[in-house]
């Protein structure tokens, strides 16, 4: 009896250490889990702050719907509104062929972002472009419905509304793709020399090795001009 009463804090003690390392004794470091989390919540924190962007330009498309769907909606979504003669064969044909056609562009069926095959900044300048071609909505559509042509006023609410979707997207480095192309194909002209040594050249900002003057903006050599000195 004794000697249980001695062994009793020994096995006390041995418990004890046993749960204390109920985890088979790995140190749980939460530094690398927190850093985990910050690095997955950047993509998530963009998501949706690109989701509330797209949310407020889908609120204001739809102050602007009755426009767009007495212009728009006919052939770019899925509510078609099909006229009296489209039952005749080959006009049924044409339709449902630039119905499909302008769907795969653009469509307007759930709202902004659009549907189709182009981005949704690339599809805001294509509203506007549309509309200040005078194509939205295509002639041979005009000609049959005389009331789908925009008012001076109205194109004015579409231009502001894709301006101010284009500025909304830009703010987080969102641009369309032919503002991009063509700012890159800018970069990729322009030429930075030195104006006292011209064969010194670099890029905006740098400085002449030579003489330490500040490169300045020089015209690229054509084509033409390099092929002559090589025929030469």
């Amino acid at each position: 009896m004794k000697i249980l009463k001695t062994m009793l804090p020994i096995f006390a003690l041995i418990i004890s250490f046993g749960l204390a390392y109920g985890h088979g004794g790995e140190k749980h470091d939460s530094t690398d889990t927190k850093e985990q989390a910050v690095s997955d919540s950047v993509p998530d924190t963009l998501s949706l702050i690109l989701d509330s962007i797209y949310a407020k330009i889908q609120n204001e498309f739809l102050v602007l719907e009755p426009i767009f769907e007495k212009g728009c909606f006919d052939c770019h979504t899925t509510r078609t509104n099909y006229p009296w003669y489209y039952m005749l064969p080959i006009i049924k044909g044409m339709i449902d062929h630039d119905v499909e056609e302008a769907k795969e562009h653009l469509d307007m069926s759930d709202g902004f972002p659009f549907g189709g095959h182009g981005k949704p900044a690339d599809d805001l300048v294509a509203v506007r472009e549309e509309l200040e071609e005078g194509e939205m909505p295509p002639f041979n559509y005009r000609f049959m419905h005389w009331s789908a042509n925009p008012s001076d006023s109205e194109r004015d609410s579409v231009f502001a509304w894709v301006d101010r979707g284009l500025a909304s997207l830009a703010e987080i480095g969102v641009h369309p793709t032919e503002e991009n192309d063509s700012e890159n194909e800018t970069k990729s002209s322009v030429i930075y020399a030195c104006p006292m040594h011209p064969e010194i050249t670099g890029n905006k900002g740098d400085n002449c090795s030579i003489c330490n003057m500040s490169l300045e903006i020089k015209e690229a050599a054509d084509d033409s001009d390099d092929h002559s000195d090589h025929d030469d």
